[in-house]
C-alpha cells in the first residue's frame, strides 16, 4: 500500500477513482466561488478585543480570518484532502501559506510564510503564531527566502530538471519531504490577502505543482450603507465530488 510522510491514504469508490483520470489537473477540476461577508459584528468584536492592548498585542481582521480557516478545516477535515498519483489522501497537518509584503505596499519585495497550526489553536495562539512568522519573514532569516535565492541562482535547465523531478516524485507518492515541507504549494490552503494593499479580490488559478487544494483570496473592505463588508473570492478545487462540506 502506498504511503506518504504528509498524508494518509483514503479509500474511496471506484466511481470517484475514475474521476482522477478524467480530470488530471487541478485547473480541470476547479470550483470557483465568491462571497461578500458582512463584517459589522466582526469589526465590533475586534475593536472590543483590542481595548487596552497596544502594538503587537492587537488582533487584525487577517488574524480572525486565519483562525476561522483553522477552525473550519478542523471541523471539516475533508477540506484537508488532495489527490496525487491518482489517489485520494488525507493530510495529517493543517498548514496555511500566504505571501508577506516586506514593506506593506504593492511594490515591495515578497516572501512566502508557511505555518503549521494545531487543531485546537485559539484566536490568541493564531495571533501570536502568525505575527511571529510575519516578523520572521520581514526581518529575520526566512527558510523559504533562502531556498528561493539558492534555486534562483541555478541555471535554467537545472531549475527545470529539479521541478520535473519534484513533480515526478510527488506523483509517485515519494515527495522529497525535506524540500516540500518548506514549499507553500504543499500546504492545506494558500491565502492571498489583497485587501492588505487595497485591492479587490480576484479569481486566482490553483497551483498544479504541489498538493494545495484551496486557494483563498481576500479583497479590501467596502462600506455598504453603514455596514462594512469584505469580499472573498475562493477558488476551491477538489479532485473528487463530495470532499467538501
Amino acid at each position: 500500500m502506498p504511503k506518504r510522510p504528509d498524508a494518509e491514504l483514503v479509500k474511496t469508490s471506484k466511481f470517484r477513482e475514475l474521476e482522477f483520470y478524467v480530470m488530471k489537473g487541478r485547473n480541470e477540476s476547479a470550483i470557483y466561488a465568491d462571497k461578500e461577508i458582512d463584517i459589522t459584528h466582526t469589526s465590533e468584536f475586534i475593536k472590543n478585543y483590542n481595548k487596552g492592548k497596544k502594538g503587537t498585542g492587537k488582533v487584525s481582521l487577517f488574524h480572525v480570518i486565519v483562525a476561522a480557516c483553522v477552525r473550519c478545516i478542523t471541523l471539516r477535515p475533508r477540506m484537508n484532502r488532495f489527490v496525487t498519483g491518482r489517489r485520494l489522501w488525507q493530510r495529517n497537518q493543517i498548514i496555511l501559506s500566504f505571501v508577506v509584503n516586506k514593506e506593506h505596499n504593492e511594490n515591495s519585495d515578497e516572501v512566502n510564510a508557511m505555518i503549521e497550526f494545531d487543531p485546537f489553536d485559539t484566536l490568541e495562539t493564531v495571533h501570536k503564531t502568525v505575527d511571529h512568522h510575519i516578523n520572521q519573514a520581514r526581518y529575520g532569516e526566512n527558510p523559504n527566502e533562502k531556498d528561493i535565492k539558492l534555486f534562483g541562482s541555478l541555471p535554467r535547465w537545472l531549475i527545470s530538471l529539479i521541478f520535473c523531478f519534484a513533480r515526478w516524485m510527488d506523483e509517485h507518492n515519494m515527495p522529497i519531504y525535506s524540500i516540500t515541507k518548506q514549499v507553500p504549494m504543499w500546504s492545506t490552503c494558500f491565502i492571498a490577502h489583497l485587501g492588505s494593499i487595497g485591492i479587490d479580490a480576484v479569481y486566482h488559478h490553483p497551483f498544479e505543482l504541489g498538493t494545495t487544494s484551496i486557494l483563498f483570496v481576500i479583497g479590501k473592505i467596502h462600506s455598504v450603507g453603514l455596514r462594512p463588508t469584505t469580499q472573498y473570492k475562493k477558488p476551491i478545487f477538489f479532485l473528487t465530488p463530495g470532499n467538501y462540506l
